[in-house]
């Protein structure tokens, strides 16, 4: 093999890895297009999620507190007569 020949070879492989390069820059544009029109939506839904998190606490709360209630009528009707 001559040095052409080499040089070549090398040429073509530069040239094939400079499309892939493109093809992969290309993607990441398309990606971070992708990205940033969902953005808001994710963000309300993370939103949401975070309420619902504390919603479901505070209703957890509140139904704990009101079987402690209802506990509580329940034994003092049986107990004080």
């Amino acid at each position: 093999m001559t040095d052409n020949e080499v040089l070549r070879q090398i040429n073509r492989r530069l040239d094939s890895l400079v499309e892939e390069v493109g093809q992969i820059r290309e993607e990441q544009i398309r990606a971070a297009t992708i990205a940033e029109s969902i953005a808001p939506a994710l963000d309300e839904l993370i939103t949401f999620w975070k309420g619902s998190r504390i919603l479901a606490r505070i209703l957890g709360t509140a139904a704990a507190l009101a079987s402690l209630a209802v506990g509580a009528v329940v034994w003092s009707k049986d107990h004080i007569k």
